[in-house]
């Protein structure tokens, strides 16, 4: 899958969805519009319109952790998910409970998703065997007033709202074998990943297809910052 810019993404077939095994890192909206690049503090928090920077406003970071979005550029009406004529979104809360559910559930689907080892996630990076090479990659946060958890933090934004100021999130951290659902202020930059539906096709693809098992656990949904 590609975007605007041209970055290419690989992708993994989960059970009956389809996602990106990589940060977004895209700089612009869907249909060609810019997103604004805010790096001072005071245009960060107060932005309503959609922005993104890179971890520490350095774009040294941008290949391997992908960029920082806060929500209002995951919910923008230009779109941020790429190639959305072929399917691809924002992920809803829905579509984490059915992935989450997909890998096993919890206790342990953090672990089942997380890049195994400690060349990018902080030790312990408690329980991390990445067996369906989506490999979550800790591009930390920011919030209003610094950056923070890189190393320690994947937190991917969903386009489901939690209030007027809130919006849920899938965080998987280096303490824990879990994948929780929990709810951040929209201000905040995390990371992005995008999901479409598997329809499966004849055609030859290079999508890493794994077969997974049906769990009926649902992610424990906790109003927490980490």
């Amino acid at each position: 899958m590609t975007d605007f810019d041209g970055n290419t993404y690989t992708t993994v077939i989960i059970g009956t969805q389809e996602w990106m095994t990589e940060n977004l890192r895209t700089t612009h909206y869907a249909d060609g519009t810019v997103i604004p690049n805010l790096t001072a503090d005071l245009d960060w928090t107060s932005d309503i319109i959609g922005a993104y920077c890179w971890y520490n406003n350095n774009g040294a970071n941008k290949a391997i952790y992908g960029g920082l979005y806060n929500w209002y550029a995951v919910n923008n009406v230009h779109g941020l998910a790429p190639r959305p004529m072929d399917g691809w979104r924002i992920p809803t809360l829905t579509d984490f409970n059915i992935f989450i559910a997909s890998v096993g559930g919890n206790p342990g689907a953090g672990g089942e998703l997380k890049e195994s080892g400690t060349t990018h996630w902080i030790a312990p990076n408690t329980g991390a065997v990445d067996n369906y090479n989506f490999t979550a990659i800790p591009g930390g946060e920011r919030s209003d007033v610094a950056f923070d958890n890189l190393g320690n933090l994947n937190g991917i934004w969903t386009l489901t709202s939690w209030g007027i100021d809130s919006a849920y999130i899938c965080q998987l951290t280096n303490l824990s074998a879990n994948a929780s659902m929990s709810v951040w202020f929209q201000l905040y930059g995390l990371s992005v990943r995008c999901v479409r539906d598997h329809v499966p096709s004849s055609s030859t693809s290079t999508t890493t297809t794994i077969s997974t098992s049906t769990s009926t656990t649902t992610p424990y949904d906790y109003r927490v910052k980490f």
